[in-house]
């Protein structure tokens, strides 16, 4: 699993907070206690990637495809549905992601990280998404070209795009179909591994 990368140019933020021990006279203490501080944050548009090994994953629990099935599909959906855990009363994390990519191979994993190597600029309207988006196709539909099909078993996405995305593969309804065919064609081969 890699770490998120913003697919643009992002400013950090300033938070300033401060903490008091507000119920001091409860406790009969005059004492209490008191900090300031800040932290920092930014928003943006997110690429994220993680592999998994189906063959190290089902020589690990002792070949027991139902397990490994039932495993990945878990981590697919936690991955695709986690949110940051930290301030997040304060700053209210609760997207979906905008486009899920799920990519079945039988030869090598491949990131599209480098997609991103220079920033995506705003469309005309200001936001990152949309182009975002079409950077990430464009260099699917390269990387695709010049690896070949040998070795893809199946390619898809879910967003909330309405455009096309030929380059991701085959457009799947929701996130649930999506995970549910990408699973299924990396399991077909599964029996075989």
């Amino acid at each position: 699993m890699s770490g998120a990368l913003t697919t643009h140019g992002t400013d950090i933020e300033i938070d300033y907070f401060a903490a008091v021990d507000d119920i001091t006279d409860a406790w009969n203490d005059t004492t209490g206690s008191a900090h300031m501080g800040s932290t920092e944050y930014s928003a943006g548009v997110f690429y994220r990637y993680a592999t998994i090994d189906l063959h190290d994953l089902l020589r690990n629990i002792g070949g027991d495809l139902t397990a490994a099935r039932d495993l990945t599909a878990a981590f697919i959906e936690a991955f695709v549905l986690s949110l940051p855990e930290a301030k997040k009363t304060a700053t209210a994390p609760h997207t979906i992601p905008d486009l899920v990519h799920l990519t079945v191979r039988q030869d090598r994993p491949l990131s599209y990280a480098a997609a991103f190597e220079q920033p995506v600029t705003a469309d005309r309207t200001g936001g990152f998404a949309a182009p975002s988006r079409q950077v990430l196709d464009d260099y699917a539909t390269a990387a695709n070209r010049l690896l070949g099909s040998r070795g893809l078993l199946t390619s898809g996405w879910a967003s909330l795009e309405t455009k096309d995305l030929k380059g991701l593969g085959n457009r799947a309804d929701s996130y649930p179909d999506l995970i549910n065919t990408a699973v299924t064609a990396a399991f077909a081969q599964g029996d075989q591994a």
